[in-house]
């Protein structure tokens, strides 16, 4: 029996560009040129949460398997996310993505 499998290549980027329309670019870019995979890693540096940036990304392509190279769980413990977010009240961070 002879498993064929076709040699796929993956971009790991950082997400400290200038907006997330950069960020998108750069992933439709990457699509384009044959990647089969996109992978930002998490940090608590000046970037776009990794979440969101993910789900921009997964929103702009179509063939594209999308992932973090790095959650760093230990930053977000949820309980304490959870109640910032509902302090935030619905559509807090809807104004960073442009819907």
């Amino acid at each position: 029996m002879q498993l064929h499998r076709p040699f796929r290549f993956g971009v790991v980027t950082h997400n400290t560009n200038a907006s997330l329309d950069a960020l998108v670019a750069r992933a439709r870019l990457a699509e384009h040129l044959g990647y089969s995979a996109f992978l930002i890693p998490d940090h608590l540096d000046d970037q776009f949460d990794t979440p969101l940036a993910l789900a921009l990304v997964a929103q702009a392509t179509s063939t594209l398997h999308i992932g973090s190279f790095v959650f760093a769980n230990d930053f977000r413990h949820p309980g304490r996310d959870f109640r910032r977010a509902v302090r935030a009240g619905p559509g807090s961070r809807v104004d960073a993505v442009g819907v």
